[in-house]
């Protein structure tokens, strides 16, 4: 989720058609639209369109558009299956496939499930999404940079009038200094689920 009001970031590559249904942590399934699709990123943004959906007025965290360091500790939570799923790692480089400088590399297993969601760093603030992992490699996955999303939402903004100013882009909050026990509690009622169709 990047904004309370019902938006959420995802890949591109993971919507197959005009919409998609999103699940959250307890099953419940809301009804979405498309709103924004970003095919050279790789970056596409939903918009909860359920009257059952209940808006949230703060995340408690941010996306982190600065750099990050080679080594730091991350973790993900996704749905490779039903449940939500929770799996950590490190940053094993600071470009992603042949070099690529717009994503990063994480040494994390992944599987296909995974893709579109958050890369947290220690402080559970978004440094990054999950894009692809390597074929040929075990445990070599690759993220898209947070000040990629960013630069992403902010050319949407210059071109769309209606776009919306996500409040993750703006939120001083984060899960600094508490257990990542505590941080999951936290962190799991804002990843979605998201099939589409």
């Amino acid at each position: 989720m990047i904004d309370g009001k019902g938006y959420l970031l995802t890949n591109a590559h993971v919507l197959k058609g005009s919409s998609a249904v999103v699940a959250n942590a307890q099953g419940q399934e809301f009804k979405t639209s498309i709103v924004y699709v970003d095919h050279m990123k790789d970056l596409a943004v939903l918009k909860i369109t359920d009257s059952d959906y209940e808006p949230v007025k703060t995340l408690p965290y941010d996306l982190k558009s600065t750099s990050v360091s080679l080594g730091a500790d991350v973790f993900t939570l996704g749905y490779p299956r039903n449940d939500i799923t929770y799996n950590k790692g490190y940053l094993s480089a600071l470009s992603g496939f042949d070099g690529d400088t717009s994503t990063v590399q994480i040494s994390l297993l992944a599987n296909p499930g995974n893709s579109g969601g958050p890369v947290f760093n220690k402080y559970g603030d978004i440094i990054g999404i999950l894009s692809t992992r390597e074929a040929n490699a075990q445990g070599v996955t690759f993220a898209i940079k947070s000040k990629e999303i960013v630069q992403s939402l902010e050319d949407w903004n210059d071109k769309d009038t209606s776009a919306i100013r996500a409040s993750a882009l703006r939120s001083s909050h984060n899960l600094k200094g508490i257990t990542r026990e505590n941080q999951l509690l936290s962190l799991q009622q804002y990843v979605y689920n998201v099939k589409a169709y």
